[in-house]
């Protein structure tokens, strides 16, 4: 992610704010120039997925075309260094 000031100059790189594997409301809301409120803290939840959309998503994967296209891309990322282990 790159960020930039409101004239658009280059700011920096940021990483956490992308993967989310850090909690990096503190820094994103600073950024942004929001108060960091449980109330802002509570509108940036990501919101949980529907019965109906984890519905859609099984029939999506359970079917043959999708299967096979499915295997295609995690082959891929076997090919590309994904520890064949995280697929168990």
């Amino acid at each position: 992610m790159n960020i930039r000031n409101f004239e658009g100059k280059f700011l920096g790189k940021g990483f956490a704010e992308s993967v989310y594997y850090a909690d990096a409301h503190t820094n994103l809301f600073h950024l942004a120039g929001i108060p960091d409120t449980p109330k802002m803290r509570k509108l940036m939840e990501t919101p949980k997925p529907s019965a109906l959309l984890k519905l859609k998503a099984l029939l999506y994967t359970a079917w043959p075309p999708h299967q096979r296209k499915i295997k295609k891309v995690l082959e891929k990322c076997l090919e590309q260094g994904l520890p064949a282990d995280f697929l168990d």
